[in-house]
């Protein structure tokens, strides 16, 4: 299925379609309610590409992990993943990732009861266990030390 886009041009913005979709799991363990992941695209199909192609480069992201352990359990995505177009919207890409983060709430889709480490769009909010994790990088000797070098390149530039 080719998407098409609808772009039309208002005075400075630009308008698109946009689709604000999800993933679930479809056989979560021991009961627990299934996971999901929302995005936002104008093509299906080339993000489902970019997903699955980020999962077989070994992506770190949670998402990207939890679909390589099924392909080591011998699962395709298909077996493990539902996808769902949630909402369709016509508008700015800053409309969309409103409904975006609307969605990521509503599914309850951020870490660590989903599979979105951010709350969506470009300036979304990390969840709290990424924030952790990003404190606990910082205070590490090394990533502390190459601040220091980067900071000291760039005061004498």
């Amino acid at each position: 299925m080719k998407e098409k886009s609808t772009r039309q041009t208002n005075p400075g913005v630009a308008v698109d379609r946009h689709i604000v979709y999800g993933f679930v799991e479809k056989h979560p363990p021991n009961g627990k309610p299934p996971q999901w992941y929302v995005g936002i695209t104008n093509n299906p199909n080339r993000r489902f590409q970019q997903h699955k192609k980020a999962e077989a480069k070994r992506d770190n992201s949670y998402f990207h992990k939890w679909i390589q352990a099924g392909y080591r359990e011998g699962k395709k995505f298909k077996d493990i993943l539902e996808y769902h177009e949630l909402q369709v919207i016509h508008g700015t890409s800053r409309e969309a990732e409103f409904f975006e983060r609307k969605w990521t709430e509503r599914k309850n889709a951020l870490r660590p009861h989903g599979f979105n480490l951010k709350a969506g769009g470009y300036k979304g909010k990390f969840s709290e266990e990424t924030r952790e994790k990003h404190r606990a990088a910082l205070n590490r000797p090394d990533v502390r030390l190459r601040n220091l070098l980067d900071s000291a390149d760039k005061e004498s530039a």
